[in-house]
Parts: C-alpha cells; sequence; structure tokens
C-alpha cells in the first residue's frame, strides 16, 4: 500500500469468518527484554516445526507477535493440534501459555510495508485470555462447539476440548505428551515456587486427564 495507492484490501469481499486463538507465552516479556537472542532460539524451533503443522493443516496461519501468538484457522477442527503444539513447544523452553479462542467475522492484509488485522474473532479471544489467570487456551462463547467435540464419551484426546475448573479449554495433552509435560512442570514448581499457583493448577489438571475424568 503506497502513500498515493489506497488499498483495496478491505471490502465486502475479502471479510471471512475465522477462528482466531491468541496464545500469550507467560513470562515472555521479560525474556524479550532481557534474553533477546534466547527468545530468537525460541521462535526458530518453532519455525522449524510450522511446516509440519501447515503441511497437516493448510487452513492455519500462525503469527508471531513479540511475546504471543495469533493463530487464525478456517475451522475449529484444525486449529485444535496447532494450539497443542504451541503448548508442548513453549514447554520444552520453560514457559506455560495462556490465551483464547474467538470466532467471527475476519479480515487482514499485508504488504512489504504494512500488516494489518481486523477481527472479531481475535477481539473475543483477547478478551478470554485477560480474563482467565490459568495456564490455558480457554474458549470464548463465539464459538459453536461441534458435537464431537462436547460427546463425553469420547476421550479427551479424540476431542480436544475439555472442561476443567468451570474454564472450556483446548486439552493441552496429546498421546506423546502427557507425562513429560506433568514431570517438566513439576520441575518449574520447585525451581520457581514464586509462581507455584499456576503450576500447581496446571498440575491438577493432569491429575484429573490422567485420572481418566472425561472432562466435560
Amino acid at each position: 500500500m503506497s502513500e498515493n495507492q489506497p488499498t483495496q484490501a478491505f471490502t465486502s469481499e475479502h471479510v471471512s469468518n475465522r477462528y482466531v486463538a491468541f496464545v500469550d507465552i507467560l513470562g515472555f516479556g521479560h525474556r524479550v527484554l532481557d534474553e533477546f537472542d534466547a527468545v530468537l532460539n525460541v521462535y526458530r524451533e518453532l519455525l522449524d516445526r510450522q511446516p509440519i503443522l501447515e503441511e497437516r493443516h493448510k487452513t492455519v496461519s500462525i503469527r508471531i507477535l513479540s511475546d504471543a501468538f495469533v493463530v487464525t484457522s478456517e475451522t475449529f477442527q484444525a486449529l485444535i493440534p496447532v494450539v497443542v503444539g504451541l503448548h508442548m513447544i513453549t514447554l520444552l523452553q520453560d514457559c506455560l501459555i495462556r490465551g483464547g479462542i474467538g470466532f467471527g467475522k475476519h479480515i487482514e492484509s499485508s504488504d512489504d510495508r504494512d500488516f494489518i488485522i481486523v477481527s472479531q474473532g481475535l477481539v473475543h479471544a483477547v478478551g478470554v485470555e485477560k480474563s482467565i489467570r490459568h495456564p490455558c487456551v480457554a474458549i470464548h462463547p463465539s464459538v459453536q462447539l461441534p458435537d464431537w467435540a462436547l460427546d463425553a464419551r469420547l476421550h479427551p484426546l479424540e476431542r480436544g476440548v475439555i472442561r476443567f475448573d468451570g474454564v472450556q479449554m483446548i486439552c493441552p495433552f496429546n498421546p506423546l505428551w502427557g507425562h513429560s509435560a506433568m514431570t517438566r512442570v513439576a520441575m518449574l514448581c520447585e525451581q520457581h515456587p514464586e509462581h507455584a499457583e499456576k503450576y500447581d493448577w496446571f498440575l491438577r489438571l493432569y491429575d484429573a486427564f490422567h485420572s481418566g475424568d472425561r472432562l466435560t
């Protein structure tokens, strides 16, 4: 978009409904300030894995905004494994995440100078992230969940959606990332007792998940 050429992006034909996740990496703002090079390594790790996620789910895009992610998807189902992947990749760097998922009208435009998003789903997602205290990615009421996501007969890993402590969220575990997540969080709790509240909550979530609780 040059100074003399108005943008043609923000027209009705470019608007579509999207599921949008806003995911904040807890404590990462300080690391951006104090450990800039280490932060870049975390994002290199993400970008190394991102093509694999996008190959499986081509309708999903991931944007990095300093210490947060914005993930957009045409379908709710495709969004789930990406959010689970963010849980795993960030925890491997000793970080937990907190965020929200919203749904609504969405439009974005970019060129070699500007990048613009106007999104109902993003506003909903940011509102959820600001309202919850726990390290999870919660789901805004604007998201009409499909029947399979609420089917109590299915295991939480099959649904990808769980309810715990009054919060409906994406299940942060996958078949290969459950016990390892628990042990890493337990270690972090010992190393950083000042943040015990959020670590204890995550460990309680894992205990409920591991015990076979349907979490619905």
